[in-house]
């Protein structure tokens, strides 16, 4: 099986239907998490304490719209490993509901740094977001793992490999994410942006909290007619509004991001 042009344009792994490689964490770092038992959960390892203080802030809230687009929390547990004891945070598996599972991650807003980094930490995230996509559109694509209607992986792309799309790539990237068997899921880019309209109408009221460096998943069943979901993830950059204000940042990269796959759909519909 020869690389696609794509593939080598983007400089994102195309995989042969023998090797059967499976991504479990897209976009971020797999020693960070650990399967449970029966796979419907994972956990996550606890590094900032803000994280399962919003996980828990949540679970006594009464905003039923976000606890849907984010994943189920069901506590903290402390794991004694070789370097040490170190506690997890027990979270609903977002993807265990598919056969063959698609996913990407990508990072919402121009600022990837919470309002207490210090001058080092928003020194490297600034060289981020003027490195990549995020100062210009608002968001960054940060993995993305798609397969066929057989389960055999056609394109993924590491955190490492998605630090070479460029704002001019984008809209390829995204539309192959959506791209099966040389079909466009149009069920399910309609879907996204059903779940993206939702959540940028939640954020035009909501003025708790702002999310710094959060990532949104995305996924979707290779198998036709199966699972699909958009989740809010990783919250250790979350702070209260304390301003009155609103998110305007995220609301911002939700803009960007509905532009770009109602192209795709527009594109698509002018097709014969």
């Amino acid at each position: 099986q020869t690389q696609s042009t794509w593939g080598i344009v983007h400089g994102l792994s195309m995989v042969d239907e023998e090797r059967e490689e499976t991504i479990d964490i897209v976009g971020g770092h797999s020693h960070h998490f650990l399967p449970d038992d029966d796979g419907r959960r994972i956990l996550k390892i606890a590094h900032h304490p803000r994280e399962p203080a919003f996980y828990r802030a949540l679970s006594n809230s009464e905003d039923t719209f976000l606890k849907c687009v984010v994943p189920g929390f069901f506590g903290v547990v402390e794991i004694n490993q070789s370097n040490g004891a170190h506690e997890y945070m027990v979270l609903e598996n977002v993807i265990a509901a598919c056969t063959h599972p698609c996913v990407m991650d990508i990072k919402m807003g121009a600022r990837t740094y919470g309002e207490d980094a210090n001058e080092a930490k928003i020194a490297e995230q600034v060289a981020k977001q003027h490195a990549s996509t995020s100062g210009k559109l608002g968001f960054r694509i940060v993995g993305l793992c798609s397969r066929s209607s057989n389960g055999s992986v056609l394109v993924q792309g590491s955190k490492k490999q998605c630090k070479s799309i460029t704002v001019d790539t984008v809209p390829d990237v995204l539309r192959a994410f959506f791209t099966q068997d040389k079909k466009l899921r149009t069920e399910v880019l309609r879907f996204t942006i059903s779940r993206l309209e939702k959540l940028k109408e939640w954020f035009s009221r909501q003025s708790s909290y702002r999310f710094y460096a959060t990532s949104l998943l995305f996924v979707y069943d290779a198998v036709e007619g199966g699972h699909m979901d958009v989740r809010m993830i990783d919250f250790a950059h979350v702070h209260e509004i304390k301003d009155g204000g609103r998110d305007e940042g995220y609301i911002q990269a939700l803009d960007s991001l509905l532009r770009f796959f109602y192209n795709i759909l527009s594109i698509k519909s002018q097709s014969p």
